[in-house]
């Protein structure tokens, strides 16, 4: 009943026009499948990946299942090739490999279960969902991690007593925690989502693109030259493993940076993301300048002409014989203060003679002794 008055209230216009949720993960559940399955016929249950091997090992480690224990890891090893296989046809090799080994073979229990788990493989394998649109996540960690929001955040870990004191915690403590984090992105004073951007654009600065129209676009592979990734800029989604289900991967990066198009699904939050942001905290009375970007556009312009394959030799160059010399000069600067700070050492340690001192020194100059080479030396530091 709850499930069905959520869809009403949602209506037709809900989960982006559909009126029903294209995919829902959940765990292996199977009160709340059912229940899911009878109001939003139409939606596409998954499994939680993390749960589906969680309730693998525990099956393993369960005593009654008698299997031992140096064999354990080895099972659990070959049913996550099954989750991960990169393809239906490697998952289904991979499911043959499994029942056909000789040390497997020797629990028909675990043969069992895992051919039992087969028949819904389509709900908990990783290569049966690249067809749908997940944004790259496998888990629900998001449900997860609101409850726990909810528990030690919202309700601080204590029992409501009654509806009333729930609605205000909800509206109050809820609503003033959630217009902090929202705001906290709104203002870019946090930088998760910049580090991961600046992570992919690393690794996809030197990934071979050929466009073939305005939204398709091909990559090459970098560890397989004959392996190419179709990348669909419109459904942002890649052939990829990692961008199949429209999760922001290296090619869609490397679209990106090098054709320069923006796509929704990129982690760095652009101005008219934080401001939409910082609207669902405060309200729409706010000045949508104020979180505009500085740089002018000719002046990002000037940069992309500096940053081209001509000038880009050119800055490289340039920066290794300043980085050459500043290092032979700054080398330098630091052997001539090491040769003061011996000498002002020597100065203070000749006032002391004591046989503390004695013993001190003698330890130091037999570690000084022992170096040969500069490697030495740093590791003595």
């Amino acid at each position: 009943m709850p499930l069905k008055h959520l869809a009403k209230a949602i209506g037709p216009k809900g989960f982006g026009g559909n009126g029903y949720p294209k995919v829902i993960m959940t765990d292996d559940d199977s009160a709340e499948r059912n229940a899911l399955k009878s109001v939003f016929t139409q939606s596409e249950l998954l499994l939680c990946l993390f749960h589906v091997t969680q309730a693998m090992w525990r099956w393993l480690w369960t005593s009654k299942n008698l299997i031992l224990k140096d064999d354990r890891k080895e099972l659990m090893t070959f049913f996550q090739a099954i989750v991960y296989a990169e393809s239906i046809n490697t998952c289904e090799i991979k499911f043959t490999e499994l029942t056909q080994d000789k040390n497997v073979k020797k629990y028909p229990n675990f043969v069992d279960h895992v051919t039992n788990m087969w028949n819904r493989s389509h709900e908990w394998a990783l290569s049966y969902r690249k067809d749908l649109i997940t944004r790259g996540h496998n888990t629900n960690n998001f449900v997860e991690a609101s409850m726990r929001i909810l528990k030690d955040i919202v309700l601080q870990r204590c029992k409501v007593f009654n509806a009333c004191a729930l609605i205000d915690f909800i509206g109050s403590v809820s609503e003033s925690y959630h217009k902090r984090r929202l705001l906290e992105y709104a203002n870019n004073r946090n930088s998760k989502n910049e580090l991961s951007y600046l992570q992919l654009m690393k690794k996809s600065k030197d990934i071979v693109l050929t466009r073939l129209s305005d939204h398709l676009f091909e990559a090459q592979s970098a560890s397989d030259d004959k392996v190419m990734y179709s990348i669909d800029t419109k459904l942002e989604v890649c052939d990829c493993l990692a961008g199949a289900g429209g999760k922001f991967c290296k090619h869609l990066g490397a679209v990106h940076s090098q054709f320069h198009i923006n796509l929704a699904n990129l982690p760095r939050l652009t101005p008219s993301d934080r401001y939409l942001l910082a609207t669902l905290a405060l309200g729409e009375d706010l000045d949508p300048s104020f979180y505009e970007s500085m740089e002018k556009e000719d002046d990002l312009l000037i940069l992309k002409n500096i940053t081209s394959e001509l000038g880009k030799d050119l800055l490289q160059e340039a920066e290794i014989s300043n980085v050459q010399e500043n290092t032979t000069s700054m080398m330098q600067d630091q052997i001539n203060e090491l040769n003061c700070n011996i000498l002002r050492i020597s100065e203070i340690v000749s006032n002391d003679k004591s046989e503390s001192m004695m013993r001190s020194l003698y330890k130091l100059n037999t570690k000084l002794l022992a170096i040969q080479t500069p490697s030495q030396f740093q590791q003595f530091c």
